[in-house]
């Protein structure tokens, strides 16, 4: 589930602005995505928006972007973990798993995503501590994309403590496997206040679900 909001603005004197050939011209859209790393919908749904933006970037490359990702929950009382991924999917859509699971698998053909449904899966609980503890969009856009791939191309566990601190490690996050604990630890009230009041508010503000699948994107994604 994914809400995305931009706002296309120019602002000289915001501290991520940059000289550009043209600086009088110098634009900045900001986009904030609310996102569960536990959904498939979600990774194709960033798989596409990182190649729109790639591809505007080249028509207008006088537009900075700054993507901020926040955490959604899909299953928010949930700290479950080692259910099979199958499982997962068969317990939540009943007889249409097989269907549901085709067209994601389809979906992401086009965008090279191998969706592999093997390995176990679980709560995204502290997977989602860890995109708020990222200092900077670009680290953060790393970290899903490891976690992401990680998950659903390589039957890795999104509830699994050492997948964690790796992905972690690997973007930037944090230099050791005690930095990570120690980030993932401290971001546990600003992770309640995001599940149980601000997605909340994203709504209130005219942001709104189209879809299980898709938020914001009426179900066409990204182009």
């Amino acid at each position: 589930m994914t809400i995305v909001q931009a706002s296309h603005l120019l602002d000289t004197k915001h501290p991520a602005w940059r000289p550009s050939p043209n600086p009088f011209t110098m634009s900045k859209i900001s986009i904030d995505i609310y996102s569960d790393t536990l959904c498939p919908w979600c990774y194709i749904g960033k798989r596409q928006l990182d190649s729109a933006i790639s591809a505007y970037s080249t028509k207008h490359p006088d537009t900075e972007f700054e993507l901020t990702w926040h955490p959604f929950l899909l299953h928010p009382k949930t700290r479950a973990s080692g259910i099979p991924k199958r499982t997962y999917f068969s317990a939540k859509y009943g007889p249409g798993a097989d269907a549901f699971l085709a067209k994601v698998e389809t979906t992401g053909e086009p965008l090279n995503i191998k969706f592999d449904w093997g390995g176990n899966s679980g709560s995204s609980y502290d997977s989602q501590k860890l995109v708020i503890a990222a200092e900077t969009w670009e680290i953060q856009s790393r970290f899903l994309d490891l976690l992401f791939r990680g998950h659903f191309e390589e039957s890795r566990d999104i509830s699994d403590r050492d997948f964690l601190v790796e992905c972690a490690m690997q973007a930037g996050l944090a230099g050791t496997e005690q930095e990570a604990a120690r980030a993932k630890d401290a971001w546990e009230e600003e992770l309640y206040i995001w599940v149980e009041d601000k997605p909340i508010r994203a709504l209130e503000r005219g942001q709104t679900a189209l879809s299980e699948e898709w938020f914001g994107t009426g179900g066409r994604g990204f182009s």
